[in-house]
Order: C-alpha cells, then structure tokens, then sequence
C-alpha cells in the first residue's frame, strides 16, 4: 500500500530573453520519493500591465522518465494549455500520469517567442510524491467519523491570529494554521486575498499584491513545494476575475489541494508569504497588503 501527498515541482529562470530557448531544461527531484505528474502549469512576474498574455506567444514540451518526448515538437502554448496556465489549480492535466523515480529528472523545451524578455519564469509541475506505507507520517480519517463542513481563517488581527501585513517586498516566515482540539480538519482548497479598507485599518492596497508567493509546510516543516509558488496557482483569489482573464490576479475560484492534506486536532500547518512588488509600485501605489486566507475543507468527528 502507498501513501500519495501533495506536490509542487517548480522550476525558477531569473531571466529568458526573447527568442531564447531552454532546450532542454532540467529539473531534479529529491531523493525521498516517486513523483508521479498530473497537472504542469506557467507562471512569470508580468509586466506592468499585470498580464500572463506573454505566456501565449512561447512554445512549451516535456519528456517522460526515459527521456521520451510527450508532444511530437515543442507546442504553442495557447495549444497545449488552452490559455489555463494555472491559477486556482487550472493546470494542463497530462493524462495517464507521468511517474518519475526518486532523484530522477524532468526534462523538456521552453521557448519564449514573445517580443519581451520573461521574468522569474516558473514552469510547475503538479502531482503527488508517491510512498510506503509507514515512510511517513499518514493521518487519515477514522473508521467511524462524522464530517462537517467547515473553514478556517487565518490574518484576523486577533492575538491568536495576527495580521498578515506584507510590505511591497518581504516576507512573513513560518506563519500557523492551528487546528482547534475537538475536531481533525482536511484542508480541500483555499482562497486568499485582501482585507478590507475598514477592517485593514488603513494598511490597504486599493490594487492589492502582484507578485506574492506561498509554500506549505507539514507540521514537521516537510514542504508542499520545492519552492514558494505563486499564491494564485495555488488558492483561488477573492478579489479576482469571475473567469480566466489571464492576469496575475487567478479567478475567484478556490483552488483545490488534490489529494487533501489530513490534519489531526490540535495539529498545525505551516506556511511562509513572500511578496515582491518593488517592479509593480505604479499600480499597487507602494502600500502594504494585509491578506486574509480561508482553508477550505471539513471538520472530522470521531
């Protein structure tokens, strides 16, 4: 018997300059596990204009763990992705799965066709390590249990729960998610965004954050990710789009956490924030952002 767990595999490139290619480009995997690829998705820090519409002009293809091409060429990406590069957990899904051994590499071709250089491009490829049973730590429901529906919330203000301000460029290391005593919780999905004006009590951004990015980490600080990925490839955003408008803001949607994260009562989720809007202070008026996040999931009774 195996135990699946949430993963991000992302692949970070500083700079790519138009017309220049990756071919290939390669990303190793840690050495714990199987990876095994259901979804690959696109992100960059956009320009000005807040817009993923570069992401439409470049070519994209990968290779299995033999080093098989899965596309008969490198495809354009409006063709390969439909225009889904992500947000809200709207990935491309490769189908069946792809399985990569632990330590193995993920290889393929990106090329940026686009008549502007990409910036902090990250190619993200969604799946689940896949391992032993007893490998790691495993919660999972009772053999008799009653769910209810049920969210938590985190950036309240509270003394429990600070606020969760960020400045144009910082970061908020090691922030909780605590899961109350009388019940386990399994997170589903999530949506974040922006407290209000009122509530903000003046730490406010009339446009919010550009550029923030979120990693999750278990309660032993084993990362979701290998790296932060962006918080609207992830969660859904509360004061987004009501449909796919391809700008750093994903849709209203809550993204989903496939499979679900199983937390006992009186457990914790961890989680670091790192925004970086320096290059966006023209339209998020240089202020800080106070964010609020709503775990979606349910309640476990036992």
């Amino acid at each position: 018997m195996s135990v699946e767990r949430h993963h991000d595999y992302i692949l970070q490139i500083p700079s790519l300059d138009s017309g220049q290619a990756l071919n290939p480009f390669t990303l190793p995997l840690d050495l714990d596990a199987p990876f095994l690829c259901r979804g690959v998705g696109l992100h960059i820090s956009p320009p000005s204009t807040r817009l993923q519409t570069d992401l439409q002009a470049c070519l994209f293809s990968f290779k299995n763990q033999a080093g098989a091409d899965l596309a008969q060429q490198p495809i354009q990406t409006p063709a390969y992705f439909g225009l889904a590069f992500g947000q809200n957990g709207n990935y491309k899904a490769p189908w069946p799965q792809v399985p990569y051994p632990p330590g193995g590499v993920i290889q393929g071709t990106f090329v940026n066709d686009s008549a502007h250089t990409l910036t902090n491009l990250q190619i993200i490829f969604r799946g689940v390590k896949l391992f032993a049973e007893g490998a790691i730590s495993n919660p999972t429901y009772p053999a008799v249990c009653r769910p209810l529906d049920f969210t938590y919330q985190t950036g309240k203000g509270t003394v429990a729960d600070p606020a969760l301000v960020l400045a144009t460029t910082s970061a908020l290391r090691g922030n909780i998610l605590a899961i109350n005593g009388d019940a386990d919780f399994v997170l589903r999905g999530a949506q974040a965004g922006l407290w209000d004006s009122t509530g903000a009590g003046g730490v406010y951004s009339t446009f919010g954050y550009t550029e923030l990015y979120i990693q999750l980490m278990d309660a032993t600080g084993k990362p979701y990710s290998n790296l932060p990925i962006h918080i609207d490839w992830l969660f859904g955003n509360a004061g987004g789009q009501n449909g796919p408008a391809f700008t750093a803001l994903g849709n209203s949607a809550p993204g989903l956490v496939v499979p679900e994260i199983y937390m006992p009562k009186n457990s914790v989720l961890f989680y670091d924030l790192i925004r970086n809007d320096a290059a966006y202070v023209g339209v998020t008026d240089a202020l800080p952002v106070r964010i609020s996040i709503g775990w979606i999931g349910g309640k476990i009774y036992s």
